[in-house]
């Protein structure tokens, strides 16, 4: 009997040690997880005012320089359709897409007014009319998407089709399909 006693003594006396351990302890880390909750709200709450009043600026470009960057777009990345069709889908797409995205950047950060001009071409394959009908629905698609994403208020969309031969490049010695030409309004 006088075992089940003391070990009723040490089961009561380690409940009241964890009691006043926990007593002791429980506050300062319920009070610290609180600071760590508060400091992270702050931070978020900042982050999102911060980055919503940031403006990203890039400096207005003249028509020459910006005439220039395109040109390098187009050298670096040219515009790709699948064959026999002005859809800009098929296997280089996202390049396709990528190429537009950073010609719009370009346009969109002109000083002057200016009139943009898409020229289109394709090659001997095929008759001539199914050819010219191909280059102006190309000229067409280019034209309706730097419209629905750029500030300009002009877009001229020419094709050629195969009758005037397009130009060469002059860092790669192969034709240009798509030439793209800015000019100031006056």
């Amino acid at each position: 009997m006088q075992t089940k006693i003391i070990l009723l003594f040490f089961v009561l006396l380690s409940i009241l040690l964890i009691s006043v351990t926990l007593l002791f302890t429980a506050k300062p880390l319920y009070l610290a997880k609180a600071e760590r909750e508060r400091v992270a709200k702050i931070q978020k709450t900042y982050h999102k005012t911060y980055s919503r009043k940031r403006n990203r600026h890039t400096t207005k470009r003249s028509i020459k320089f910006a005439q220039a960057k395109i040109d390098e777009i187009l050298i670096q990345t040219p515009l790709s359709f699948k064959a026999n069709s002005y859809l800009l889908e098929g296997n280089q797409s996202r390049e396709n897409y990528q190429t537009l995205a950073k010609m719009i950047d370009v346009l969109n950060n002109l000083k002057d007014k200016s009139i943009l001009q898409i020229e289109t071409h394709t090659d001997k394959n095929g008759s001539k009319k199914s050819n010219l009908k191909l280059s102006q629905q190309r000229a067409d698609t280019l034209k309706k998407y730097i419209h629905s994403r750029s500030e300009l208020v002009f877009i001229s969309a020419i094709g050629y089709g195969e009758e005037i031969q397009p130009k060469k490049s002059k860092k790669e010695h192969q034709k240009r399909y798509l030439n793209i030409n800015l000019k100031r309004i006056k």
